[in-house]
């Protein structure tokens, strides 16, 4: 019989404790999107807002990066400030060739510039 001293898991049946687990894993995987949501909303405004500046701010873009989700595969911070950099500057179009945060980010940047983007 378990008594007060024993771990909580030994105090479960076998199948309460993995059932726990899931729903622990569930909990913290919704706390994780929800801040990952409103880093990338506020990092984004600040973006837009400036794209210029954003640039230069390797703050903003670590945000853009964690806030998208997907790190493994987006571009790191000194990645983008260089993409960005030569869209500010780009005297003709720009072809970007991916379907993630540098395309959402150098798109925004050409829009504002009036650059011609493929």
């Amino acid at each position: 019989m378990p008594t007060a001293l024993d771990s909580p898991k030994d105090r479960m049946s076998d199948t309460a404790w993995p059932t726990l687990r899931s729903i622990a894993k569930a909990a913290r995987d919704q706390v994780r999107d929800a801040h990952q949501k409103a880093v990338f909303g506020r990092a984004m405004r600040m973006f837009l807002r400036d794209p210029t500046a954003a640039a230069d701010d390797f703050g903003v873009l670590s945000s853009l990066v964690y806030g998208w989700g997907n790190k493994a595969w987006s571009g790191a911070p000194e990645y983008l400030h260089s993409c960005i950099r030569h869209v500010l500057f780009a005297k003709a179009p720009v072809l970007e060739c991916g379907s993630g945060l540098t395309t959402i980010l150098i798109g925004a940047v050409a829009q504002r510039m009036g650059t011609r983007f493929w």
